[in-house]
């Protein structure tokens, strides 16, 4: 009988083709588990790496921290012509080592400012401040050379004021080499061989003298402190204000109120008044640009008023 066995012969195929035995899967999820611990290996030397990257950071974080020792220290007074400070909040002041910017030490005080060498070379200086020339120096550095500091007036022929002190730093609790270089910056409008310019002034124009008396007698009437003139003649009735409506029937009484001596005579403040004379010092025509009021308080003691004449 044929049939049975070709119907049994069918059935085998159908379950070989079909198998889907314990085995086969235990190998699929072993497949499967392997490739999950491959992608976990993985993602571990990924951890690995990047935990090797973050102390490679942590390295270069140390290393930044870490500064050398000072081998020096450079001062510099920032001043002007006349060795008067330069204000702070206007000069500009940059300092380089072989080409790199350095700070100065925080507890400098201006306009001294303190900067520490932590190795040889070239040291470049630049100030600046407004209505001033710019001064640029150069200052060579080696600590085991004789002088170890070399000062080179780099912005030549203008002539700053440049001035240089070496000597020896101990601070730190060990004799280190230091030079305080003073710098001062010529003016564009000021003549360094005349007298300083005076900072912190206010100047107001006047267009004529009308206006500028007024503001006079303002400044007399509200002054408690101190009163500074100076003049190149003196008249002690004259008149620092006047109402064209009534001035010409005041009386000589009246006028007075409006004089420059009156209002002076009544201010608390101290009077202090500069005038020049006509021709020389204390000669005979010196009386031309002075009077008997002005001539009396210079007499008169602790009275406030100072007068002097200057020929």
């Amino acid at each position: 009988m044929k049939y049975p066995v070709i119907l049994t012969f069918l059935l085998s195929l159908v379950f070989f083709g079909c198998d889907d035995s314990p085995s086969s899967q235990n190998t699929n999820n072993l497949n499967n588990t392997n490739n999950a611990n491959n992608s976990n290996n993985l993602n571990n030397t990924n951890n690995a790496n990047n935990s090797n990257n973050l102390n490679n950071t942590n390295n270069v974080n140390n290393s930044n921290n870490t500064q050398n020792p000072p081998l020096g220290y450079l001062e510099f007074v920032a001043l002007d012509i006349w060795a008067m400070a330069l204000p702070e909040n206007e000069a500009t002041l940059q300092v380089s080592l072989n080409g790199t910017a350095i700070a100065a030490e925080p507890a400098d005080l201006w306009p001294s400012s303190r900067y520490p060498l932590t190795e040889p070379g070239n040291l470049t200086i630049s100030l600046e401040a407004p209505y001033h020339y710019t001064l640029e120096l150069s200052v060579s550095f080696d600590p085991a050379a004789v002088p170890p500091f070399h000062v080179t007036h780099t912005t030549a022929p203008l002539k700053h004021g440049i001035s240089s002190v070496a000597g020896m730093d101990s601070t730190t609790g060990s004799e280190l080499p230091m030079v305080t270089v003073f710098g001062g910056l010529r003016h564009k409008w000021f003549s360094a061989q005349g007298r300083p310019a005076r900072r912190g002034n206010t100047l107001e124009l006047f267009i004529d003298g009308e206006t500028y008396w007024e503001s006079l007698m303002d400044d007399i009437l509200t002054a408690s402190n101190r009163i500074l003139l100076a003049s190149w003649w003196w008249e002690s009735n004259f008149e620092l204000v006047r109402d064209p409506a009534t001035h010409i029937s005041l009386t000589p009484t009246q006028r007075w109120e409006n004089t420059i001596m009156k209002n002076l005579e009544d201010s608390p403040a101290v009077k202090r008044i500069l005038v020049g004379e006509f021709w020389g010092t204390h000669d005979i025509l010196d009386w031309i640009t002075t009077d008997d009021e002005i001539l009396a308080h210079a007499e008169t003691p602790a009275d406030s008023f100072e007068f002097m004449g200057q020929g």
